[in-house]
């Protein structure tokens, strides 16, 4: 059903490529979408509540990143490990970044709503896909640190 909003969403809009900037309106529909079927599906499941946890962070152990304390926007990028990790990261009102397979953007239900939340799209086997998968993520980074309210391109 949610695949069928954002389609929806995306005919009435005229969003045909979702690399680009997106109307806010657009962009808040699509979040409020997502973010309601995944409180939907975790509660089905049995998730009725996640105990969040703050993690201290051993900058040894990340010598290139730069980390900013207190930032109240911030950036999630994971390689979910189960459905379970998507569905909740897409429930939170952060900005949430995936990066995902480049065959995922093809798939058919899961497609629509990995090109609309804007998930970095890889091919793991090549170098010059991971270079620009990094790269992207730098300037998603940048971006959301001289626009806090940004939510990237879309989200």
């Amino acid at each position: 059903t949610a695949t069928i909003i954002l389609y929806i969403l995306s005919f009435i809009f005229g969003v045909k490529d979702f690399s680009k900037a997106q109307p806010p309106l657009f962009v808040r529909l699509c979040k409020l979408t997502l973010s309601i079927f995944s409180r939907i599906i975790l509660f089905l499941w049995g998730y009725f509540y996640i105990q969040y946890k703050k993690q201290e962070i051993d900058i040894s152990l990340y010598p290139y990143f730069e980390l900013i304390d207190d930032v109240k926007e911030a950036t999630v990028i994971c390689n979910p490990t189960a459905f379970v990790d998507i569905m909740f990261f897409l429930a939170q009102s952060r900005p949430v970044c995936f990066i995902s397979n480049e065959a995922v953007k093809n798939y058919p239900f899961v497609g629509i709503i990995a090109k609309t939340i804007q998930c970095v799209f890889v091919n793991r086997i090549s170098k010059e896909s991971r270079a620009k998968c990094f790269e992207d993520l730098k300037e998603r980074v940048k971006n959301a640190q001289e626009n806090p309210k940004s939510r990237f391109k879309s989200f």
